[in-house]
C-alpha cells in the first residue's frame, strides 16, 4: 500500500501540509521496485516535521490517503496496481 501512496507525492504533501518533506520520498517511475523498508523509512522522514498529522501511521493515515490519491498517477507508477484494476474491470464485465 505504501508504494501506492508515494506514487502520488503531491497528494501526500497536501494531506500532511506544512512540514512535509517531499525530498525524503524516493523518486522512481516504478514505485513497486522500491524496497518496503526504504518506503517506510522515507515516509517517516517525510512526515516527522508535519504539524497537524504528525509522523506517518499506517492505520491512522493510510486509509484516508488511499481515498485521496489520484488513481491514474498510481497506475502509471505501479504496474501491479494497474494490473489489479484491469483484472477487476474484466471480472466486472
Amino acid at each position: 500500500m505504501e508504494s501506492w501512496l508515494i506514487a502520488d507525492i503531491d497528494t501526500l504533501a497536501k494531506y500532511y501540509g506544512q512540514g512535509f518533506n517531499k525530498t525524503a520520498i524516493p523518486r522512481n517511475n516504478n514505485v513497486e521496485k522500491i524496497p518496503k523498508a526504504a518506503i517506510e523509512s522515507a515516509l517517516r522522514r517525510a512526515t516527522q516535521q508535519t504539524r497537524t498529522k504528525g509522523e506517518y501511521h499506517k492505520i491512522n493515515h493510510g486509509p484516508e490517503i488511499l481515498a485521496r490519491i489520484d488513481v491514474s498517477i498510481v497506475r502509471k507508477k505501479a504496474p501491479y496496481c494497474d494490473r489489479l484494476f484491469h483484472r477487476i474491470a474484466d471480472i466486472g464485465g
